[in-house]
């Protein structure tokens, strides 16, 4: 009886441990994440500034994020609220302009650890705008000031974004655009 009993706890004790050693946390890595997406059919790219495959907004979405983003309000209307940026002020200039200036989040990383900064923005947006980048998107910063000229001359350095140190991007347009925190 008294090895039945032995025998029975050490079999208990290997069948918990078992159980337990399954409970441990693993630690992810990137091969570990996996996004499940509907797409109707291949894609020519995932690059923001070139995609023009229907139905790819919602991949896209999924893979980068805006400097807002939009949500349901309760009310089943969609409003921006914070994404990369955590907050953003609006200024109405005197010669009809309007100037945003966003906040970036410090927390906000590239998949490769690295710190998200206004610089990138000013890149990302003046490399869509650059008639050199060939861009079927490009037309989406048409109310940005300074995009006609770099439209014409190539110049990306006249359109109207710029970094104002590490996390403080500005954007001044033309005029007012209802549409253009939506879309950002």
């Amino acid at each position: 009886m008294n090895t039945t009993r032995k025998t029975a706890c050490v079999l208990l004790c290997a069948l918990l441990l078992s159980l337990f050693s399954g409970c441990a946390r693993q630690e992810e890595t990137a091969e570990d994440f996996v996004l499940s997406a509907a797409v109707c059919g291949p894609l020519e790219t995932l690059d923001p500034a070139m995609q023009t495959d229907a139905g790819a907004e919602s991949l896209l979405a999924a893979l980068f994020e805006g400097l807002l983003r939009m949500r349901d309000d309760g009310t089943g209307r969609a409003v921006a609220v914070a994404g990369i940026a955590k907050e953003y002020i609006e200024e109405k200039n005197y010669d009809d302009t309007v100037t945003y200036t966003f906040t970036l989040r410090s927390a906000a990383r590239w998949s490769d650890g690295t710190r998200v900064k206004a610089a990138d923005f000013v890149y990302a947006w003046q490399r869509l705008a650059d008639p050199a980048t060939d861009s079927p998107n490009a037309e989406l910063l048409n109310m940005v000031v300074g995009y006609d000229e770099v439209r014409e001359s190539g110049d990306v350095t006249a359109l109207g974004v710029k970094a104002k140190g590490e996390s403080t991007f500005i954007v001044t347009l033309r005029e007012p655009c209802a549409y253009f925190l939506s879309s950002v």
